[in-house]
C-alpha cells in the first residue's frame, strides 16, 4: 500500500510540475519547484518533499494558490497540500541542486590545451575543496563548455559524499530579492552554510544589481571564510564586467582564473570523439574532417557533425570523408576561416597606419591602440602561439603578448575606444 500510496503521489506530482511549469517562469520553475517530489498521498493530502526551508516558505507563501488550483484540476477534488524537508538519512537523497544535466560528467568532458587549466583546477577542487585554487574562475566565450565543467564538478563532489549547490547568478538573485520581500533572510542564508562547494555559474548577470552584488560578497565571504570551495564562471574575465565594485571584482580574481578559448584541431577531434562520434566509428576519417575548419564554439562544432549525419541519413549511406565535405561545402565556403596576414593588413588599413607600421618602435596611442587591436583578433579568430602573434605585431614577446591581450579584454566594456574599430575590422574581414 505505501509503494502504491508513494508511486501514486510522484504520478499526481510530476503531472502537476508539468501544468506549473506553464505557469510560471522559467527561473521561478527551475528554482522553486523542478528539485521537489511527490511523497505519499493520504486521503485528501499531497506530501511535497523539498530541499530546504527557503523553498518551502516560498512555496507556501507564493505558489500555494497555484498549486491548490492545479491540484484540483487534475484530481478531479480539492486536495491540500504539505511542504516537508527531506529528512537527514533520506535513503535517495534529491539532486544536490536543480537544473543538472545528467550528460554534463568529467567522464564526457573533452580535454586539450584550450581548457586543459580550467580542467586540472577543477578536478583539484574536487579532490582537495577549500584548500587550492579558491575560489576558482572559469571564463571564455559562450559555448566552449564552462557549464559542461561547473556541473561535472558539482557531480563528482556529490559522488565523493560531499555537499555541494550549482545555481546561475540569475536564480541567485531571484531568491535574494524573493527572501528580501518575504523577510527570509536566515532562511536564505542557511541555503549556504556548511556547503563544501558553492558553483555560480553566469556571474556576469550580476552586473547592474547593486543590492544582489552585496548579497553574493556576504554569500561568497561566509563560504570562504568557512572552508568551503567557490567556482564561478562568466564570458569575460572579472576584470572585464561591467559595473561590478571593486571589492567584488578583487574577490572574485582572487584564487586562480582559468582562460577556456575556443578548441585547436586536436580539441575539436577530442570532442568529437567524446561528445558526437556514436554512429561513425567506422571512418574516423569522418571526424577528422569535421575537425578541420576551426570553430567559435563547441556548438558550432557539434552542429557541423550533425548536419554531416543527416545528410548520410537523407541519402541512406553510411558516412565517409566525401559525404563529410559534400555536406559541408556551403557551410564551409560561408565560414572560411581568416588569414593572420589579412586581419594584420585590414586592423592597420582600419588605423591609416603603414603597411611596416608594427616595425616601429614608437610608442604613440595610435599605433599602441592597433597593437592591441590585432593582438585580440589574432588570438580569438585564429589558432596562432602567443610567439606567432608577436612575431607578427613587430616581434613582441610572449609576456608582452599576453598583458595586451588581457589589457584589451578588461577594457571592452568600458570604452568605445577599442570596441567600435574591432567591430568594424571584423565587418570588413567577413566581407
Amino acid at each position: 500500500m505505501a509503494s502504491d500510496s508513494l508511486r501514486s503521489a510522484q504520478d499526481l506530482w510530476q503531472a502537476a510540475l508539468g501544468e506549473l511549469e506553464l505557469q510560471v517562469s522559467r527561473t521561478n520553475y527551475r528554482t522553486w519547484l523542478q528539485a521537489t517530489t511527490g511523497e505519499t498521498l493520504d486521503r485528501d493530502t499531497l506530501v511535497v518533499r523539498v530541499p530546504n526551508a527557503f523553498t518551502q516558505e516560498w512555496l507556501e507563501q507564493r505558489l500555494r494558490s497555484h498549486i491548490h488550483n492545479t491540484l484540483a484540476g487534475l484530481a478531479g477534488r480539492p486536495l491540500e497540500v504539505r511542504f516537508s524537508l527531506y529528512p537527514t538519512e533520506h535513503p535517495q537523497p534529491p539532486p544536490p541542486c536543480p537544473g543538472l544535466n545528467p550528460a554534463f560528467s568529467f567522464n564526457s568532458f573533452a580535454v586539450g590545451q584550450f581548457n586543459l587549466m580550467a580542467h586540472w583546477a577543477a578536478t583539484e577542487a574536487v579532490n582537495l575543496p577549500g584548500q587550492v585554487n579558491n575560489p576558482l574562475m572559469v571564463w571564455g566565450g559562450t559555448g566552449l563548455g564552462k557549464t559542461h565543467l561547473l556541473q561535472a564538478t558539482v557531480r563528482r563532489t556529490v559522488e565523493s559524499r560531499l555537499s555541494a549547490l550549482y545555481i546561475t547568478a540569475e536564480q541567485f538573485t531571484t531568491q535574494f530579492i524573493s527572501a528580501i520581500r518575504l523577510h527570509a533572510m536566515e532562511s536564505f542564508r542557511r541555503r549556504f552554510l556548511n556547503l563544501n562547494l558553492l558553483v555560480v555559474d553566469d556571474i556576469q548577470f550580476l552586473t547592474g544589481k547593486g543590492h544582489t552584488q552585496e548579497g553574493f560578497f556576504h554569500t561568497f565571504n561566509e563560504m570562504y571564510n568557512s572552508g568551503g570551495q567557490v567556482m564561478m564562471a562568466a564570458d569575460r574575465h572579472p576584470g572585464a564586467i561591467e559595473g561590478l565594485p571593486d571589492a567584488l571584482c578583487s574577490r572574485l580574481s582572487g584564487g586562480l582564473v582559468a582562460h577556456v578559448t575556443p578548441p585547436d584541431q586536436a580539441g575539436r577531434l577530442a570532442i568529437l570523439q567524446a561528445r558526437g562520434g556514436a554512429g561513425v566509428d567506422a571512418d574516423p576519417g569522418v571526424l577528422e574532417f569535421v575537425s578541420q575548419t576551426p570553430v567559435k564554439d563547441i556548438r558550432q562544432l557539434l552542429g557541423r557533425l550533425a548536419q554531416v549525419m543527416a545528410f548520410a541519413r537523407a541519402h541512406n549511406r553510411p558516412p565517409t570523408p566525401e559525404m563529410a565535405r559534400q555536406a559541408l561545402a556551403e557551410q564551409t565556403e560561408v565560414q572560411s576561416p581568416l588569414i593572420p596576414q589579412a586581419i594584420v593588413a585590414t586592423v592597420l588599413s582600419h588605423f591609416r597606419l603603414p603597411p611596416d607600421a608594427f616595425l616601429s618602435r614608437k610608442r604613440h596611442p595610435q599605433l599602441s591602440q592597433a597593437r592591441q587591436a590585432a593582438i585580440y583578433l589574432l588570438r580569438e579568430e585564429v589558432e596562432l602561439s602567443l610567439s606567432q602573434i608577436g612575431s607578427l605585431v613587430g616581434g613582441l614577446t610572449k609576456s608582452s603578448v599576453i598583458y595586451a591581450y588581457r589589457q584589451t579584454v578588461r577594457s571592452l566594456p568600458q570604452s568605445n575606444g577599442l570596441s567600435r574599430p574591432l567591430a568594424a575590422i571584423l565587418t570588413t574581414l567577413r566581407r
